[in-house]
């Protein structure tokens, strides 16, 4: 029954396709931009090292933030979807990352540039990653909870499993070029995916609709002579 309760929820779908995206970009990226820096400029690899670590301290910032702002957008609109609302703050932060991308690629190879656009890219990437399997979760019932979260883990696992050849090759034959573009595109289409899920409701809020709406039903039938 469990089982039957996710595999119908159309909303676990899309976060699971969504974390394959975004695990599959992020992947990409860390395994690549030093290469592309030292390739590309000539940098020491010490060097090139250094100026990616602002991965990490973005991510850091970008979890804080993406729950902040998602629990404010929920308290703020009670009577709107929170899984929903949930949803359009990840879309926000993807957008965010294929612009990071972009900018990691034509702006001037200069050392603050390449990790502010790198410590950019992580706080979009690491948003997504604290708010996908929390928000699929709430979707769900309490006794399917676990399950779905478990369940929503595997899709970024093969995202990253699945990202070291593609890129591998795409670099080997288009070069930089190639690359990049590509995980602009990608980054888009990680948003792109979710938008089904604008307005989606918690389990919860649906509870309580359906709930609201058997009780108004009961009181129209009661009132007719």
């Amino acid at each position: 029954a469990i089982w039957k309760v996710l595999v119908r929820n159309r909303f676990l779908w899309l976060m699971a396709a969504m974390h394959f995206f975004i695990y599959f970009i992020r992947s990409g990226v860390l395994n690549w931009a030093h290469f592309y820096i030292m390739d590309e400029f000539g940098v020491p690899a010490l060097e090139a090292t250094a100026r990616v670590s602002g991965f990490e301290l973005g991510g850091l910032l970008g979890c804080i933030v993406s729950g902040q702002v998602s629990d404010w957008l929920i308290g703020r609109y009670p009577q709107k979807g929170a899984a929903g609302l949930r949803t359009q703050v990840m879309i926000v932060y993807s957008l965010l990352a294929a612009a990071s991308v972009f900018g990691f690629w034509v702006l001037p190879p200069r050392a603050v540039f390449q990790w502010m656009c790198m410590a950019s890219f992580g706080f979009a990437i690491y948003g997504p990653q604290t708010l996908i399997t929390m928000t699929g979760v709430e979707t769900v019932p309490r006794r399917a909870a676990a399950t779905a979260g478990g369940l929503l883990a595997y899709p970024a696992n093969l995202g990253s499993m699945c990202a070291g050849l593609p890129f591998a090759l795409l670099v080997q034959t288009y070069g930089w070029k190639g690359f990049f573009p590509s995980l602009v595109l990608l980054s888009l289409v990680s948003a792109v995916v979710v938008l089904p899920g604008w307005n989606t409701p918690s389990y919860l809020q649906e509870r309580r609709r359906r709930a609201a709406a058997r009780k108004a039903a009961g009181k129209e039938n009661g009132s007719r002579p």
